[in-house]
């Protein structure tokens, strides 16, 4: 079982992109990006510096240049998205044309804020506010762009293995 072209992963931080990505291109034998990684790989700063010292908007910009070589010179990958990168309609673009599937990992604010309290470190805080507070107004402002470019989407609080299971099906399809 090969990808044609990418396979994209996104939701809200927390929702499990990363550890996912890495799980079935492993399964698969392909490459998989983390553009999170990458960005700071081919920036060399970290993303929680850029966005205190350069501010968001900076950190978008990065990000869509990112995303655009990645999805056109890359081999197919499987690659784990930041969790905004559904705020810019270019980057939405970008990910229906480089990817046979763009898969939505869907989790309730409960988990999203008790993954995120548990690993904060790293991760810039949106607002400034306490986590569960952050996660469910970011959320639902976020929500209605995942599920319009989602061509699939798969409960992320499911055991990982059946997660890793479910994507490969997806991917036979």
């Amino acid at each position: 079982m090969a990808l044609r072209s990418h396979l994209a992963l996104i939701g809200y931080r927390a929702s499990g992109k990363s550890t996912l990505a890495k799980l079935v291109a492993e399964q698969l034998g392909c490459p998989w990006i983390d553009l999170d990684v990458e960005i700071e790989r081919l920036s060399g700063v970290s993303i929680a510096d850029m966005f205190e010292k350069q501010g968001e908007q900076h950190f978008r910009d990065v990000e869509t240049a990112c995303l655009k070589t990645v999805c056109e010179e890359s081999e197919p990958s499987i690659i784990a998205t930041g969790g905004g990168i559904v705020l810019r309609p270019e980057n939405a673009d970008h990910l229906r044309a480089h990817c046979q599937d763009i898969v939505y990992l869907e989790a309730p604010v409960s988990v999203l804020s008790q993954r995120l309290e548990a690993d904060a470190g790293g991760r810039p805080s949106l607002s400034g506010r306490p986590i569960a507070e952050e996660v469910a107004e970011v959320l639902e402002q976020r929500l209605p762009l995942y599920e319009a470019l989602a061509t699939k989407s798969l409960a992320a609080n499911n055991d990982l293995q059946d997660l890793v299971q479910r994507l490969l099906l997806i991917v036979e399809n």
